[in-house]
């Protein structure tokens, strides 16, 4: 076990493995518009992740980095700053030729870095969280801060908790990492499995280029042992935004509701990607496969670099199984506004033996306060698994429900939730979760494309938003729409 600010020695070589063994990291999990992206990266990654663990070989009497080198390193992974410190110490006793040789290999680490999963050694940190309007003092509830310009690049972050040397929990799943995107000290809570009063958190951190698909590489790894600060948040700070769609599996409404929710992917280039959620909504056109998702997500020119993927979900509550999920393509946008802050698109037809899901009908509501409400969503800071934003509290028993600010917003269209909503979450549909006697049909009264901010343009927590379908709807149906949209009122 190692201190974090106190390593004791340096990391043995980890087994070299083609990335291309990963099923998700593979070309075949992504729609087929990134194929061409991932093939010629195939050997690269293999190839820099072999190299990397030949230049943690090439000397291995270097002790560990020190305190100051380290900070001065902070987006560097182990293996660079071993080079680096290599070169630093025999670099009186190295010819001109060596030095080169380690200088353009450093450089190969730096650039290659991005194509590989590494242990971040700074920009993470850990907290216990107590809540003070619940009468919580140091709850099992964690909460880890993200400085996002201490990590090299972007990716996503993982976090395995340990107990004992054995990983015990696959805590922080997928939280995207954008580097510059979002100021330092942004977070999400987690579950440090232990309550009362606690100094420290033991965990393995892992930053990929890509999601993982299960914790399976997190498992087996030599954690590192953070101190955790002590913090204090009123309890509906963040506490619970999320479960597994399949946790309600009972409400009939919801569940059939959520199977129209997709998975948005762009490819921006590269193996960079950009995330949101979408849903197929009822058109007029029974022909076409319409999917309305939040304009922001993506542009017209990139609309064919758009992929969905459907059923990307668990099969069992806070289980690991996944359904049998895949793809389909975009073909064509229809419509943007904006202003209101959609899109539609049009869907390619299903792979053979494939059927998309029925589609959700919009409705004309008047929304009132504190109606309840239900959000099926992507929220890829958290988990790209589908989610269910159902309950909003610790104890899953306040349920979801219009916020105040959509009768001061009524003019606009906008409309305010209680419940979760992260990156990620734009494009969600909000649907109705109100009791309807003898009708169990779910309906879409919202399109959430965001949630607001904090002074520092974090999310707030529980703090959904988007825009009424009763204003999308008008739009469409209107002088500047394109009567696409078959939308139902009362």
């Amino acid at each position: 076990m190692r201190l974090l600010l106190a390593p004791n020695g340096v990391d043995g070589p980890k087994n070299c493995k083609p990335y291309t063994s990963d099923p998700y990291r593979s070309e075949h999990f992504l729609p087929r518009i990134l194929k061409s992206h991932l093939r010629g990266l195939d050997f690269a990654m293999d190839s820099a992740h072999c190299s990397r663990i030949d230049a943690k070989l090439l000397n291995p009497g270097v002790g560990p980095v020190s305190d100051p080198i380290r900070s001065s390193l902070s987006g560097s992974t182990r293996a660079q700053e071993e080079v680096i410190m290599k070169s630093s110490r025999v670099g009186s006793s190295m010819n001109p030729w060596s030095i080169y040789l380690v200088s353009v290999l450093t450089l190969l680490l730096v650039a290659l870095d991005s194509a590989h999963a590494v242990e971040p050694t700074s920009g993470i940190s850990f907290a216990q969280v107590s809540f003070t309007s619940a009468s919580q003092p140091y709850s099992h509830y964690g909460k880890a801060f993200i400085n996002y310009g201490m990590l090299y690049g972007s990716g996503y972050l993982n976090v395995e908790r340990y107990e004992n040397e054995r990983a015990v929990g696959w805590v922080v799943k997928n939280l995207p990492v954008v580097n510059g995107d979002v100021q330092s000290g942004a977070g999400t809570m987690f579950d440090l499995g232990v309550s009362g009063y606690q100094s420290s958190f033991t965990a393995y951190v892992e930053f990929s280029p890509t999601p993982l698909p299960d914790d399976s590489s997190l498992r087996g790894q030599l954690p590192l042992t953070y101190l955790l600060a002590q913090i204090s948040l009123p309890a509906d700070d963040n506490p619970n935004q999320f479960e597994d769609v399949v946790c309600h599996k009972d409400d009939k409404k919801f569940w059939t509701g959520q199977q129209s929710v997709l998975y948005v992917l762009v490819a921006l280039g590269g193996t960079n990607t950009a995330n949101g959620t979408g849903w197929l909504i009822k058109g007029k056109d029974p022909n076409k496969i319409l999917m309305i998702t939040a304009s922001h997500n993506f542009t017209d020119a990139q609309a064919e670099k758009t992929g969905v993927t459907v059923n990307l979900q668990k099969t069992e509550c806070g289980g690991t199984k996944r359904e049998k999920y895949w793809f389909g393509d975009v073909d064509e946008v229809l419509e943007r506004n904006k202003n209101l802050d959609f899109v539609i698109v049009s869907l390619k037809q299903a792979p053979s033996g494939k059927t998309y899901p029925p589609p959700l009908q919009a409705l004309y509501k008047d929304i009132k306060l504190n109606h309840l409400v239900t959000i099926p969503q992507h929220p890829a800071e958290v988990t790209i698994f589908k989610q269910a934003g159902y309950y909003y509290d610790i104890e899953n028993k306040k349920r979801c429900n219009i916020g105040p600010t959509a009768a001061i917003n009524d003019l606009r269209g906008e409309v305010d939730a209680k419940c979760g909503a992260v990156h990620g979450t734009s494009g969600s549909p909000l649907l109705d979760a109100t009791e309807t006697k003898g009708d169990d049909t779910p309906y879409a009264i919202g399109l959430i494309t965001g949630c607001r901010l904090k002074p520092d343009r974090t999310c707030k927590p529980l703090a959904a938003a988007g825009y009424k379908m009763s204003n999308i709807c008008d739009y469409d149906a209107g002088a500047e729409g394109k009567k696409l949209l078959d939308c139902k009122k009362p």
